[in-house]
């Protein structure tokens, strides 16, 4: 009799142990989080700049590399996405024509990669991964400066 209780106690004890195992690694690594894009680089390819009073405009070309940081346990599967790219403050023709002269533009960009996030090929959640970056364009050099990404 004795030693089927001791037979049950480990059995028990097992099933318990092998719960919290369970639940430790559930809460630990199976935690889905938003991946993060951010650019890695960002090159101006062309730039032409009309700085003249009555309508002041630029064209800007860019060449941007994108990474997107999963910290998941499972890989990120996403779609095409379109990224917007503007300056900081809404301009008037004066405004623009202030920058242009000043030599640097500061462009704000974001964008948003919707996807799915794939646990072990069982398990798809939907995230997105958010990006938000400013850039100063200078219009001399032609050159991106002070890329920050949030």
């Amino acid at each position: 009799m004795k030693r089927n209780t001791r037979c049950l106690l480990y059995i028990v004890l097992g099933v318990i142990l092998q719960t919290a195992i369970i639940v430790f690694f559930g809460l630990t690594f199976m935690r889905i989080r938003n991946p993060k894009a951010r650019f890695s680089s960002v090159a101006v390819e062309n730039l032409n700049v009309n700085s003249s009073s009555w309508s002041p405009s630029f064209t800007v070309k860019l060449n941007a590399q994108v990474t997107v940081k999963n910290t998941n346990f499972g890989h990120f599967k996403f779609g095409n996405t379109t990224l917007q790219l503007y300056l900081t403050k809404v301009p008037s023709d004066a405004h623009l024509g202030s920058d242009l002269k000043s030599g640097k533009l500061t462009l704000t960009s974001y964008a948003t990669l919707k996807g799915k996030v794939h646990l072990f090929k069982v398990i798809k959640k939907k995230k997105s991964a958010q990006m938000n970056c400013t850039m100063d364009v200078d219009t001399t050099k032609q050159a991106i400066e002070n890329l920050h990404c949030k």
